[in-house]
């Protein structure tokens, strides 16, 4: 091998591959998220006025997920692909709503016949896409893991709380275990009542129930992550009438 040659292997060698998805910079989306993410107990809301006056962390960092090609992010882990899909769905539905702000709810978007989550307002691993095509025809098909559902937001009240940091590979299951557990046990959005032997959950599982098996995969599925006695994790496993729990699409908004 010539002198030139083996410099040029050496440069290539050494250069930081983007292949690598760690070398991805999550910094801009962290800023956007320690900035205008506000923690309010069970949930979390979003100063969305304040971000549509300095939304340059956010548009900076979803230019850099736009350029990110299919055959780059194949050779990342699942779990850096899990995080990046999670992260990139978050950070485009804050710019849906930018947007569109002023306004009272992520279904408003579009007037009534409009549909928000088909809307083709990005450019996604080479192709025009919406959030739909992110969650459903991506994150859901291609990776089977139901504990997405606790992490990707839709801007409203009703969904499981949008976190104050990015998603990170190399920590996701924890990550993800913590946002089940936080979302199933807030009693803003499940709940099991004793007396009544009923469980009150969510929406989320009556529109994606098939994620996490049958009945009795969900039962054991809740009974495992609510923070409830044993005698009373036996019931919602065995016995609890379930109730699904209006979903609540108010605008997540810290006023």
């Amino acid at each position: 091998m010539s002198p030139y040659f083996f410099l040029i292997a050496l440069c290539l060698s050494l250069a930081p591959g983007r292949s690598n998805a760690a070398s991805f910079d999550y910094s801009a989306y962290r800023a956007v998220l320690q900035s205008y993410v506000i923690d309010s107990g069970q949930s979390t809301k979003v100063r969305y006025a304040a971000l549509k006056k300095d939304s340059s962390n956010l548009f900076k960092f979803n230019r850099a997920v736009s350029v990110v090609e299919l055959a780059e992010f194949k050779k990342w882990t699942s779990n850096d692909q899990i995080a990046f899909l999670i992260n990139s769905y978050n950070s485009f539905t804050l710019q849906l709503i930018v947007e569109n702000y002023p306004l009272s709810s992520i279904k408003k978007i579009g007037g009534l016949l409009g549909n928000p989550w088909k809307k083709k307002f990005f450019r996604f691993l080479g192709e025009e896409s919406s959030l739909d095509r992110l969650e459903h025809e991506i994150l859901r098909e291609n990776y089977k893991e139901p504990r997405i559902h606790f992490a990707v937001n839709c801007a409203s009240i009703g969904c499981p709380p949008l976190k104050r940091e990015p998603f990170d590979g190399a920590k996701l299951d924890e990550q993800l275990e913590s946002a089940a557990k936080h979302f199933i046990s807030s009693s803003s959005f499940n709940k099991y009542a004793a007396q009544a032997n009923t469980l009150n959950l969510s929406s989320i599982f009556k529109w994606y129930g098939s994620d996490f098996g049958n009945e009795v995969d969900l039962r054991r599925f809740i009974a495992a992550k609510m923070d409830v006695s044993q005698h009373d994790r036996d019931a919602i496993q065995k016995s609890a009438k379930i109730l699904f729990v209006d979903y609540d699409w108010t605008l997540n908004e810290a006023k």
